[in-house]
């Protein structure tokens, strides 16, 4: 009796331009061919996609550009993962990418080289954030939900809160650099004892960076943009200083081990570049430096953030799995922060859990950071994710306190309401 083999068919991916039929044994070859020769620019792959093998193709490189004759050949896309066994159907297929309706760049001839113009919306992104790709994000919505939007905005809402600092720090900014620390300290203000300490956190902060603007530095240039130098000169000490004046977070510097990410996962240990610990010794604010003030890799960036997410995602499973007969509505209410520089960027960030089980992920507040006096106008921003970060971790201390009070039975909970039931329940 016969059997049908099921083995994959050997097949090698030829790119051929759809215009004058020039053949290319490599994507990026018949871009620049198009480009160069048809000036018609055609999307690149998106990152991380490539062709794998599966039960219908296996896919075999040709070497010195020959191809062996029991292999066939199909003809690729260059933008997808489409391929065609005939060049008719390829044709017909390649001209979805270069609509000229959708098109992104036009290309203008010149007479020793191609120069471009692009669309006014083409830079329209948030420039020196993590650019998660599509289905990056599409793989991870069965577990966490990512909002990245809240934080394109200028919200300075929270700042507004606290109008005694709104006002300092708005006179404050008028000051030339060697008056502002005579001014900060001569302006006597009564405020309440919570914004009290956000006044203190203002003075000390903009003391700082006087000092830093004053500065008579060493005439020399770095060889290198090291990301813990700007690190270290323009990020910690904001965080330090907002940690010392309001007593809401204890925080530990540059290659931090995790204690909620190696509990979860023992075999490996996760390092940090900061951690912020609250009264209860919980993690609840992690830190990443993603790059230096003037360079950034997109790839580490992406990799950066995906570590922050998933070091909130096991900081906010911590603080449920020492409470597990409190209210999982209590739960629904707990948040843990991130804290991300890319660049002279901060990025602020959340983890909490939602309803269904998954978590949501969202940028909350961004600003730049200043590095010179004559930007000074960016501590407003700054000083919103401030203020932010004060009124959500005060926030924090009541919400944990009420899930110890329930846990310890202190506030009656009923079985089927506690977090153990109802994840159990969802299996979640």
């Amino acid at each position: 009796m016969s059997t049908v083999s099921t083995s994959p068919k050997l097949v090698t991916l030829i790119y051929v331009c759809h215009i004058c039929e020039e053949m290319k044994f490599e994507g990026r070859n018949l871009r620049s061919h198009l480009l160069s020769g048809h000036l018609i620019e055609v999307p690149k792959l998106k990152r991380g996609q490539r062709h794998r093998d599966s039960l219908q193709y296996a896919f075999v490189k040709s070497k010195n550009n020959k191809i062996h004759q029991a292999i066939a050949q199909r003809y690729a896309c260059p933008s997808c993962l489409s391929h065609f066994l005939t060049i008719d159907e390829y044709k017909a297929h390649v001209t979805i990418h270069i609509d000229p309706r959708n098109a992104e760049l036009v290309v203008l001839p010149q007479k020793r080289k191609h120069d471009a113009a692009r669309k006014f919306s083409t830079m329209m992104q948030p420039q020196n954030r993590a650019n998660f790709p599509q289905e990056y994000i599409a793989r991870l919505e069965s577990i966490i939900t990512v909002d990245q939007k809240e934080a394109d905005k200028t919200n300075i809402s929270t700042l507004k809160q606290f109008q005694h600092v709104e006002q300092l720090l708005h006179q404050a900014l008028k000051q030339e650099v060697e008056s502002l620390p005579s001014f900060l300290w001569g302006n006597k203000i009564a405020a309440d004892p919570d914004e009290q300490k956000l006044i203190n956190v203002t003075k000390f902060i903009l003391t700082t960076f006087a000092d830093t603007c004053s500065t008579i530095a060493i005439n020399t240039k770095p060889n290198k943009d090291y990301e813990r130098t700007f690190w270290v000169k323009y990020i910690v000490p904001v965080f330090q200083t907002f940690a010392n004046q309001t007593g809401l977070l204890s925080l530990n510097w540059c290659e931090i081990s995790t204690i909620c990410h190696s509990n979860e996962d023992q075999d490996t240990t996760r390092y940090v570049d900061g951690m912020g610990y609250d009264k209860r010794r919980n993690e609840r604010a992690v830190f990443e430096a993603s790059s230096g003030q003037y360079n950034a890799n997109a790839d580490k960036i992406i990799d950066d953030s995906t570590k922050q997410i998933s070091s909130m995602m096991s900081m906010l499973k911590g603080i449920a799995s020492r409470h597990l007969n409190a209210k999982f509505e209590t739960l629904l209410k707990t948040k843990v922060f991130g804290i991300q520089s890319i660049k002279t960027n901060l990025v602020l960030s959340e983890v909490l859990l939602r309803e269904d089980g998954r978590y949501h992920y969202s940028e909350v507040r961004s600003a730049e950071v200043p590095t010179e006096y004559v930007e000074r106008n960016r501590w407003i921003k700054v000083f919103e994710i401030l203020c932010y970060l004060f009124v959500e971790l005060k926030n924090q201390e009541v919400c944990y306190q009420t899930m110890e009070d329930e846990e310890q039975g202190a506030i009656l909970v009923i079985p089927e309401i506690t977090i153990k039931s109802k994840l159990n329940s969802n299996n979640i």
